[in-house]
Order: C-alpha cells, then sequence, then structure tokens
C-alpha cells in the first residue's frame, strides 16, 4: 500500500483479537507468540493460525529469515527457519536478530581456575568469593562459618561468557575482544554521552566522531525514519519527544515513555509507570490510535502493518497504515 493510499480510517482495530500470554512482532509474515497451559512459545502468521508449533521456552521475531530460540531441555539459543527447523544449534546463552548477515551473540567457555589439588577460600567479609568454584569441585566440605575447603581431584573450571557475531550458517565471524569495540549506528547517527559517563548529557555523532547534534538531553534513542526519541528532565518529571537529523525538535516534549517510529507511527507512553497507556502518534506529534493499550513484557512498534499490544491482560495485533489484508 503506497503513503498515498494508506487506510486511516481502521487504524487502531484489532486484526488479530488479544488472546496471547505475550507476543512479538510479525517478521516475514510470522511473528512468535506465547501460548497454552504449558506458556510455549510458538509462530503465528499474519491471519493468527499457529504455523510453528509451540515448542520453545522463549521466542524472539525473525531476521533475515532466522528466528532465535530458547530450548526447553537446553537452556540455551539457536535458531530456526520459517519452515520450523532449527538451522544453527542451540548452544547460546543469548542470541539477537540477524542484520546484514550477522547476529550478535554470547556463548560460554571453560577457563582454569586454578592448578592446585586444593585451596582455602575465606570467606568472612568477602563479596568476591565465586561459588563456580565450588559447583566444579569434585567435593567440598565446610570447615567453619568464615571459610570453605575446596578440594579438587583435578583442574577446576568455570564458564565464562563471551560476546561475538555469527553468521546466518552459524560460524563465527569475530570473537569477543572485537565485538566488544562495536557500537551501534542508525540512520548515519549515533548516540554519544559527553563528561560524566553517568550524568553527563546526550548528543549526536557521525562515524567520524563528529558531534552533529549537540549533547544537551538527559537520555536519546537511536534515529528510526528521520526522527530520534530524546529525553530532558528527570525520570520522575521529565519528559520525551522527537528530534530531526538536523537537532530541531519535530514532535513536541509531551510523552512520558516512547518507542522509534516504524512505518510512520510511534507508540507513546502517558501518565505514571503504574496507571501508563499506550497509543500511537503520527510524525507531526498528533495521537492518531488512543493511548487504551498497557505497556506488559513488550511495546513495539508497526511492522508489516501491524502492532503488538496488550490489552485485557492478553496480546493482540492491531492495524496500522501499512496494513494490507491477506
Amino acid at each position: 500500500m503506497s503513503q498515498d493510499h494508506e487506510d486511516t480510517g481502521n487504524l487502531g482495530r484489532f486484526i488479530i483479537e488479544p488472546k496471547f500470554l505475550l507476543a512479538r512482532s510479525f517478521r516475514g509474515g510470522l511473528a512468535a507468540v506465547k501460548v497454552g497451559i504449558h506458556r510455549a512459545w510458538g509462530f503465528i502468521n499474519s491471519k493468527g493460525k499457529l504455523v510453528i508449533e509451540p515448542d520453545y521456552d522463549e521466542a524472539e521475531s525473525f531476521s533475515e529469515g532466522r528466528a532465535a530460540v530458547k530450548g526447553y531441555t537446553t537452556g540455551k539459543w539457536g535458531y530456526i527457519n520459517t519452515e520450523g527447523n532449527i538451522v544453527i544449534a542451540q548452544e547460546f546463552d543469548f542470541a539477537g536478530e540477524f542484520k546484514n548477515g550477522s547476529a550478535a551473540v554470547k556463548y560460554s567457555v571453560l577457563e582454569t581456575l586454578w592448578d592446585e589439588k586444593s585451596a582455602v577460600l575465606d570467606l568472612k567479609g568477602s563479596d568476591e568469593f565465586d561459588w563456580s568454584l565450588l559447583c566444579m569441585c569434585a567435593s567440598s566440605e565446610i570447615e567453619s562459618p568464615e571459610k570453605v575447603i575446596a578440594v579438587s581431584r583435578r583442574n577446576s573450571y568455570k564458564w565464562v561468557n563471551k560476546p561475538g557475531f555469527i553468521d546466518t550458517k552459524g560460524s563465527l565471524l569475530l570473537d569477543y575482544s572485537v565485538a566488544e569495540q562495536v557500537y551501534p549506528f542508525s540512520e548515519g547517527l549515533k548516540a554519544v554521552r559527553s563528561g560524566n559517563p553517568i550524568i553527563g548529557k546526550f548528543g549526536y555523532a557521525n562515524a567520524d566522531g563528529e558531534i552533529l547534534i549537540d549533547p544537551k538531553y538527559d537520555d536519546a534513542q537511536l534515529f528510526s525514519e528521520g526522527l530520534a526519541a530524546v529525553f530532558i528532565g528527570n525520570y520522575n518529571t521529565g519528559k520525551w519527544g522527537f528530534i530531526d537529523n538536523n537537532g530541531d525538535v519535530a514532535v513536541d516534549f509531551l510523552f512520558d515513555d516512547v518507542r522509534p517510529f516504524s512505518e510512520g507511527l510511534a507508540a507513546v507512553g502517558i501518565g505514571d509507570c503504574g496507571n501508563r497507556k499506550w497509543g500511537f502518534i503520527d510524525k507531526t506529534g498528533n495521537l492518531v490510535i488512543e493511548a487504551r493499550f498497557d505497556g506488559g513484557y513488550n511495546v513495539e512498534g508497526f511492522s508489516e502493518g501491524l502492532a503488538v499490544v496488550k490489552f485485557e491482560g492478553r496480546y493482540g495485533y492491531i492495524q496500522g497504515l501499512k496494513y494490507q489484508a491477506k
């Protein structure tokens, strides 16, 4: 549906009724939903029909033909394709979405702790004791309330999480030492904080590090569809608005919480945390979908013409500007 023929008359009506325990955004014609007495995750199509069985402990939206899923038995994340087949083994502690052929993951490796046959660990007044020392030992006993003797018949190890990037076949592209230096850009800009890393102000810089929008905001989000959400004030009384890529205010600072623009609309939260309701604004700041939805587990924008929302305790999908009936 073109911009000139957007359907505004039915904005916000339910296309898929709220009946899911939890839900994610549509990607590639499929959306992850949590269903049933076992509270498992599967995938539905745009008509609300379950097309990939709910066999997963957790699941994320599809990206580039892959969706991250967490196994019940393994407790690890892997990826399925749109047919529901595992295409990257469930061996990660975290699995992100694919972008331009790669995805951020965290995986576990074993690191040696010590080679001695025994060690005495003083626990009194120490916050640094790593309980994995005992978990990996062959035997252990309590000597006193203040000390633990850990005896190992072989080298002791602990699992350490490492971030990295994989390709769509699961091959490691970048190890953790490189991945930790990767920072997000969006539409050629990234949010940067000046001065103090805790209380410094946010602005935006380009890929060369040149500051293009002066740091004067108390929080900031990524640019999306030419606008970025920025925050002024403290978190009790401050408000969110939107600026363009020149730093000019496009939407006034009126909202208690916001999400980035997607498909011409942005989710906005109105009210304090205990009573906050969510609706959607257009790029002029007009509230075009009434703020009547709950925040719940996730608040996301529109994708493939639909947005997941929580209403009366369940999740469903409402119509946006780009919705096309199938």
